[in-house]
C-alpha cells in the first residue's frame, strides 16, 4: 500500500478529532469527551462538539476545593 493510500503518514491519518472537558468527578477529577471523524470530515466533528455541548451542557464550572477539616 502507498503513502497516498494510507493517509498523509502523520499519525491519525488526517482524521479530525478534538476533546471536550465534559465536566468534572465526584472526586474532583477532570472528565472529557474525544471525538473522532472520518477523514476529512472536520465540519461533522465540529458541529457534532456544538450538538453535545448545548444538549448536555458542558460547560462545566470548577469543583469547589475541598475543606480541610
Amino acid at each position: 500500500m502507498s503513502q497516498a493510500e494510507e493517509g498523509s503518514g502523520r499519525p491519525g491519518g488526517e482524521q479530525p478529532a478534538l476533546s471536550l472537558n465534559a465536566g468534572f468527578s465526584r472526586d474532583g477529577m477532570p472528565l472529557g469527551v474525544q471525538l473522532i471523524g472520518p477523514r476529512l470530515a472536520d465540519h461533522f466533528v465540529l458541529k457534532l462538539a456544538k450538538v453535545l455541548e448545548t444538549r448536555l451542557a458542558l460547560a462545566p464550572s470548577w469543583p469547589s476545593p475541598p475543606v480541610a477539616q
